[in-house]
């Protein structure tokens, strides 16, 4: 773990396609944005950190991707230059296409105007194990794709990073209409 804290062991399961919620407090302020990328099979599948631009400290500025492409779900969440005010909501939603078992979701914090951190440089990495199931009875392929049925249908630390500034990551399931099966 990034700040040596022990994971909490929670694995949380949610259905492909599904919008899920994340919700954080900033405890300490860092200008800067967010970003939420998925690794399928552990974080040896996440996205390397975007390259960082020095600025008048050594984490000037990051690119933000407008149009992300998977394994990183959104970037550019929650940009800010003043202090953000209470628990923030972060809405994601998991690709439709894509299954796993006890997979990564990582919420990989920026830190501009800020010194290197040991580790993590200019980001912290926050990072919880979920499963993501296939919806409507769609079976799990080896390489993380589903086979849809014919409807529609870290490096990282712990959840608990109070200690790195930031209290962080409690996942909640949006609520989703129940689908009836079709003949």
């Amino acid at each position: 773990a990034e700040n040596g804290s022990t994971p909490s062991g929670v694995v949380t399961t949610f259905v492909a396609g599904q919008t899920i919620t994340i919700k954080l407090s900033e405890t300490i302020f860092h200008p800067g944005h967010y970003r939420v990328a998925l690794g399928l099979t552990g974080p040896q599948d996440l996205p390397a950190e975007p390259p960082v631009d020095a600025g008048t400290t050594a984490c000037g500025s990051a690119p933000i991707d407008p149009n992300p492409a998977f394994p990183v779900l959104a970037d550019g969440l929650l940009v800010h230059t003043s202090a953000l005010q209470g628990k923030q909501t972060i809405e994601v939603t998991l690709p439709a296409d894509k299954t796993c078992t006890n997979c990564t979701l990582q919420v990989l914090e920026f830190m501009s105007n800020h010194g290197l951190n040991m580790p993590g440089g200019c980001y912290y990495h926050h990072c919880a194990t979920i499963n993501v199931v296939a919806p409507d009875g769609g079976t799990p392929n080896p390489d993380g794709t589903t086979n849809m049925p014919s409807k529609t249908g870290c490096g990282c630390s712990s959840v608990e990073v109070a200690s790195l500034g930031v209290a962080f990551l409690f996942l909640a399931r949006r609520r989703r209409k129940p689908q009836i099966p079709r003949s």
